[in-house]
């Protein structure tokens, strides 16, 4: 999200005050000529100060949705259905399931590491023979 929203809409807004055209749209919108077009650093002074608040006002309003779910608890999922996996808990269905047993207890990718609900551990590799 943050490479296609936040890179990527800085450097198409600041792409405006480069290449901007008063020709593009009649002067309808386009007051000034990009820095480009020899219509100096005035655009692209414009947009850079737009995405600076806009991204202050996205962080902000970003910030205090987060911390709200924090304090109401909301922000988490409960221990076990992290445990059991979001796929399972949340979507009821298992997108990445790399292991070979059956039932609650193997499904995700916390049994593929070797964690269960409940705390307790089951080993997924192989007895290694011993050195003869």
């Amino acid at each position: 999200m943050v490479g296609v929203h936040f890179v990527g809409g800085w450097i198409g807004c600041l792409f405006i005050g480069f290449f901007a055209t008063v020709q593009a749209d009649g002067g309808a919108y386009v007051k000034h000529e990009g820095l480009v077009y020899g219509g100096g650093a005035t655009q692209l002074l414009a947009q850079f100060e737009g995405a600076g608040i806009v991204t202050i006002w996205s962080f902000t309003v970003a910030l205090v949705i987060g911390l709200l779910l924090k304090v109401t608890g909301l922000l988490r999922l409960k221990k076990e259905s992290e445990l059991e996996g979001i796929d399972i808990s949340e979507h009821k269905e298992s997108a990445y399931d790399y292991t070979s047993g059956t039932g609650s207890a193997s499904v995700g990718a916390f049994a593929a590491a070797g964690i269960v609900p409940g705390g307790a551990a089951h080993s997924t590799e192989s007895p290694q023979p011993a050195n003869v």
